[in-house]
C-alpha cells in the first residue's frame, strides 16, 4: 500500500482550486487502479494555518518601510529594493520554519507516512502578492530532508519581475527529490528553471475532467453567465489597467449583452470581494440584486452553477476552465498571461480578450457570439485529454512503482 499525499490551496474563495484538488483526485484513484497500485491518498492544505503568517507579514511591513526609505532618498534603485525585499522574506520564512514547532508539526503530521507527494496543480508559482511559496518551500524542505519523491502536476507558472524569486522557483523545482514537473502553462519558462528538461510536460488542468468528476452535464439553456472579478487584480497582476477602467470594462460588456437582447446573470467563483463588485455593478446599472447568483461556497456549488449557462463571458480562468470541460463556449478577459496559455493550447484564442480590446465591449461581445456560433472544439480537446491521461499516468506510475 502506497501513502500519496496530494497538496493544493485550502481557502474558501478559491474555488477553482478546490476544483482542481476534486478533479486531480480523481484522476488519482482512476490512475491507480488502472496500475493495479493500491495507495491510500491523503488530501492536504499546503498553505499553513494564517496564525504563521502574523510574524512574517509584521517583518515585511517594517522591511518595506526601511526600504522605502532608502528608495526615496536614492540609495536604492527599485529594483534592488524589491529583490532585497524578496531575500529578506525569504529568509525570515525559512528561519521560522525551521525553527517554529506549530509548523514543523503541522507539515510533519501530513507528511511523515507519504511515501509520494504531489502537488495537484494551479497558479501556486505565479502572484507574487500571494506567496505561495511559503507552503512551497517547507514542504520541499521536508521531502529533501526524508527523501520523499514529488511530483508537480499541472501547475501554473510565469516569470517573475523580481530576479531573487526566479532564483527561489529554481531552487524549489530542481531539487533532487522532485522526479517530475508538468505545467499548464508555460512550458518554455519551465525549461528555464529546470535542469532536467526531460522532466517537464504541459498538459491541461485537472479541471478539464469536471464533468467526468463531478458526474454534470450541461444544461438546455438560454442564460449567459458572466463572471466577475475585483477590480484591482489587473494592477495587482502589473497591468497598467485602473480599478475604475476594470469595472467601467464589465459594466459595458454586461450592458452590451443586455443590448442584444441575451438574458444573463453575474456569478462569481467564491470570493467574497467579487460577490460585493458584482452587487455594485447591479446597483450601478439600476438592475436587480437577484441577476447574481448566490455565491458559492463549494467547489460543487460553482459546477452546478455554470453547467446552467448557455455561454460564459468570465475572467476567472476556472470559470473558463470548467464552462470547457462542460461543452460550454467561453470568453475569457485576460488580466494574466494563464488565460492566454489555456487559450492557445486548447485552440481558442481568439475568443479571449487581450488588454488591447477590454475597451471594446462591442468587440467583446462580438467574440461571445462567434463561441457560441462555433462551439468548442472537441477533438483538440479530447486529443489534449487523452495526452495528459496519459502522461500523468506515465509519471505516477513510475513514481508509484519504483522500488
Amino acid at each position: 500500500m502506497k501513502n500519496i499525499v496530494s497538496l493544493y490551496v485550502e481557502e474558501p474563495s478559491l474555488l477553482g482550486d478546490k476544483a482542481i484538488s476534486d478533479t486531480f483526485d480523481f484522476l488519482l484513484h482512476r490512475i491507480t487502479e488502472e496500475i493495479q497500485e493500491p495507495s491510500a491518498i491523503k488530501i492536504g492544505n499546503m498553505i499553513p494555518p494564517s496564525v504563521h503568517y502574523k510574524e512574517l507579514k509584521q517583518f515585511q511591513r517594517t522591511l518595506r518601510k526601511v526600504l522605502d526609505i532608502l528608495y526615496y532618498k536614492s540609495i536604492l534603485s527599485q529594483k534592488l529594493t524589491e529583490n532585497l525585499f524578496f531575500l529578506a522574506s525569504i529568509y525570515f520564512w525559512a528561519k521560522y520554519t525551521k525553527t517554529n514547532p506549530e509548523i514543523q508539526e503541522y507539515y510533519n503530521s501530513m507528511l511523515k507516512d507519504a511515501d509520494v507527494v504531489i502537488f495537484a496543480g494551479g497558479g501556486i508559482f505565479q502572484h507574487s502578492y500571494m506567496q505561495l511559496w511559503r507552503g512551497i518551500y517547507p514542504v520541499i524542505e521536508y521531502c529533501k530532508k526524508h527523501k520523499i519523491p514529488v511530483y508537480f502536476n499541472a501547475i501554473g507558472i510565469e516569470k517573475p519581475s523580481v530576479f531573487i524569486e526566479h532564483l527561489l522557483y529554481k531552487y524549489l523545482l530542481d531539487q533532487k527529490c522532485v522526479k517530475a514537473v508538468t505545467t499548464r502553462d508555460d512550458i518554455n519558462y519551465l525549461k528555464e528553471l529546470v535542469y532536467n528538461k526531460k522532466m517537464c510536460k504541459q498538459i491541461l488542468d485537472p479541471a478539464l475532467w469536471t464533468q467526468e468528476c463531478y458526474n454534470v452535464k450541461k444544461d438546455n439553456s438560454d442564460l449567459i453567465g458572466i463572471g466577475i472579478i475585483r477590480p484591482k487584480i489587473f494592477s495587482d497582476s502589473e497591468l497598467m489597467f485602473s480599478c475604475k477602467e476594470a469595472e467601467n470594462m464589465q459594466l459595458n460588456i454586461i450592458k452590451e449583452i443586455d443590448r442584444r437582447g441575451y438574458k444573463w446573470e453575474l456569478f462569481c467563483n467564491g470570493s467574497d470581494v467579487d460577490y460585493e463588485f458584482g452587487l455594485k455593478l447591479l446597483k450601478t446599472l439600476n438592475k436587480p440584486a437577484n441577476l447574481i447568483a448566490p455565491k458559492p461556497t463549494s467547489a460543487d456549488q460553482l459546477v452546478n452553477r455554470i453547467k446552467t449557462y448557455k455561454a460564459v463571458a468570465a475572467s476567472r480562468l476556472h470559470a473558463n476552465i470548467i464552462a470547457t470541460s462542460l461543452g460550454i463556449p467561453t470568453v475569457g478577459i485576460v488580466w494574466n498571461k494563464k488565460l492566454t496559455r489555456f487559450s492557445e493550447f486548447i485552440q481558442t484564442a481568439s475568443t479571449f480578450i487581450t488588454p488591447d480590446k477590454f475597451n471594446d465591449s462591442v468587440y467583446i461581445v462580438n467574440q461571445l457570439e462567434i463561441a457560441m456560433k462555433q462551439g468548442l472544439s472537441e477533438d483538440r480537446i479530447n486529443f489534449l485529454k487523452e495526452y495528459s491521461y496519459n502522461t500523468m499516468k506515465s509519471i505516477l506510475t513510475k513514481m508509484l512503482t519504483t522500488k
